[in-house]
């Protein structure tokens, strides 16, 4: 059973004598710290985790309410727990995921099942978990770094899309009512190296399907002949990020780069933006999951440039704040606290090779991230062995929260900072949290 890594999107787990040992109906399991730690470090690859199991759904999200599974059920979605054969819950998993069998790898320890959705999803990959060892060997080979969990977040907000979607009376009402915004942006320059990423790796949703390399397409961004723009998705769900690209020659009227991502699948965005160009001609390649039928179907997308000042931030007055939680991993105790608001957070965490610490609690070094040159760095990781190149990682800097909360304990306790007498009422040091408001701008 060799594994296409470079082809894996989504790993879908049994949990019984695989994700853990033991089976749950029979008794008590014994949890495997490295499948743990193996879910998170595929999270952190963007790699998508889902469970197919057979068992009871109410004791299986208790058994993983236990510390010893370090909240890791956070990191699955699109789960399927019952006791129906499992081939055609993967399959429709899969389908609801908006994903190709060829991109899902299934782990079980009972051959039976493996077969069985071999046999529903000719493409699928599968292992058994003695084989898992390959994968955490290769981590570093499939996906792409995605620290922050963008692309789980993405599919958390698919799986939501997709409960409210089931309670909707039909599609069209569905449509109408999740308020679909696309915003063309035709400063391409600016997401470069993004757009070559989607442009290589986009399948289901590329039309064109031209596969150019990094200069041919830096040589069509800058060509004054071509309108070209990048397509940034929003609704009453949230962010899909940056999901489509297009590449309009002026001089033909040809579109030679057409391409969504399969995220936005099934919202009209590809036709809305097609009819948008005025239906230029296409040479369609391939098969797409789609078609640019706009004769035949109600379009619900809003259309907008990016340099309309009513913005999507604007769009809901009860949009969700987003909070950076920055520091020693104690600071993970206040998140109860912010309830309704999206957090991220940036704590200590072991590397991926279990040897090095990764350091995110430092202020210091937060600060010599954002001045220290490249150059720099790479002078001090050289000098101090026990560093590691993430500890230099950081989206303090970046515009995408509102609020940012600091730990200063590592400071404290090493007594970079202390209090007057007359404030601290002896000078002794102590531990706070230091909130900075951040422009949304």
């Amino acid at each position: 059973m060799d594994i296409d890594y470079k082809k894996i999107k989504l790993v879908i787990w049994d949990l019984d004598e695989t994700f853990w040992k033991g089976t749950i109906s029979e008794g008590e399991v014994v949890e495997i710290p490295q499948n743990i730690k193996l879910v998170e470090n595929l999270a952190k690859r963007g790699i998508v985790n889902s469970i197919c199991s057979k068992n009871n759904l109410e004791e299986i999200k208790k058994e993983f309410k236990k510390d010893k599974y370090n909240n890791c059920y956070e990191y699955f979605v699109f789960n399927s727990i019952d006791w129906s054969a499992k081939g055609q819950r993967i399959s429709k998993m899969i389908a609801d995921m908006q994903l190709r069998d060829e991109n899902a790898l299934f782990v079980d320890d009972n051959l039976s099942n493996l077969n069985e959705a071999k046999y529903y999803c000719k493409n699928i990959q599968i292992i058994t978990p003695d084989k898992l060892i390959e994968l955490v060997n290769n981590i570093e080979n499939i996906g792409k770094d995605d620290t922050t969990l963008t692309r789980l977040k993405q599919y958390k907000i698919l799986e939501q899309k997709f409960i409210s979607k089931k309670s909707a009376s039909s599609n069209e009402e569905f449509l109408k009512s999740s308020n679909i915004i696309a915003i063309i942006n035709n400063n391409c320059l600016d997401e470069e190296e993004r757009l070559y990423e989607i442009c290589i790796r986009t399948n289901q949703m590329n039309f064109t399907k031209n596969r150019v390399s990094q200069d041919e397409l830096h040589k069509t961004l800058t060509n004054k002949d071509y309108n070209c723009g990048y397509v940034k998705v929003y609704d009453n769900f949230g962010d899909y990020g940056i999901a489509g690209f297009y590449a309009l020659n002026k001089t033909t009227n040809e579109l030679e780069h057409f391409l969504f991502s399969c995220r936005i699948l099934g919202m009209g965005v590809a036709q809305s933006i097609y009819k948008y160009l005025n239906c230029p001609k296409i040479n369609i390649k391939g098969e797409v999951t789609e078609d640019l039928d706009i004769e035949n179907k109600k379009l619900y997308v809003t259309i907008r440039k990016s340099s309309e000042k009513d913005t999507i931030k604007n769009k809901k007055s009860n949009k969700k704040l987003k909070i950076l939680l920055k520091g020693a991993c104690d600071l993970g105790s206040t998140i109860q606290y912010f309830q309704g608001a999206e957090i991220d957070t940036e704590f200590p965490h072991a590397n991926n090779d279990g040897v090095h610490t990764i350091g995110r609690e430092s202020l210091i070094q937060t600060v010599q991230a954002h001045k220290f040159t490249d150059e720099e760095k790479e002078n001090v990781l050289k000098l101090t062995p026990f560093m590691h190149r993430e500890d230099f990682a950081t989206n303090i800097y970046s515009d995408k929260y509102d609020v940012v909360v600091l730990s200063l304990i590592m400071e404290t306790t090493k007594c970079l900072y202390k209090h007057k007498p007359n404030i601290s009422g002896g000078g002794g040091i102590y531990r706070s949290l230091l909130l900075y408001r951040v422009s949304a701008n």
